[in-house]
This record gives C-alpha cells, sequence and structure tokens, in this order.
C-alpha cells in the first residue's frame, strides 16, 4: 500500500525526523551533509540490487560525470564577520 514516514524512518536506521524534513525540503545537493542523504543512497541501493532493477540512464550518466560519486559534504554557509572596538 505505502510507507509512513515513522516506516521510512525505522528503516533507514531510526535517524531522527527533523533530519529527514531537512532532506525532503532540500534542493539539488544542498543537503548532501545530511545523514539522511547517506542512509537513503544505501538503502535505495539495496533495494534496487534486490528487486534485479538496472542503474537508470541517469544514474549511469552520473556516475560517468563524477566517477568519485558526488560529494557528501557541505559547504560552510555564513560568514565570518569581524568586530571592531
Amino acid at each position: 500500500d505505502g510507507i509512513t514516514k515513522a516506516m521510512l524512518l525505522k528503516a533507514l536506521g531510526d535517524i531522527n525526523s527533523n533530519s529527514l524534513n531537512r532532506f525532503l525540503s532540500g534542493k539539488q545537493q544542498d543537503q548532501c551533509g545530511n545523514v539522511t542523504y547517506q542512509k537513503a543512497y544505501v538503502f535505495f541501493e539495496k533495494l534496487r540490487i534486490m528487486e534485479g532493477k538496472a542503474k537508470s540512464t541517469k544514474r549511469l550518466s552520473n556516475e560517468e560525470q563524477n566517477p568519485q560519486g558526488f560529494s557528501t559534504t557541505k559547504a560552510r554557509a555564513g560568514r565570518w564577520i569581524k568586530v571592531l572596538y
């Protein structure tokens, strides 16, 4: 039928729901440092293999363009401000 967020959180290793929500609301690769990104990748890759599905055309293209994979570290946001007295 379907899967609830609670079921997905448990399947991903009991990650925090706030982490999942931040990940789901992210755009492109801005949540690559989020623990959900890495755990979901492993989960869905294992599911793909278990179901015997081939890699998608997009997946093959990504692997060709990024042979080392996508970054899993997020660049720091914000700026340092020097206060002068």
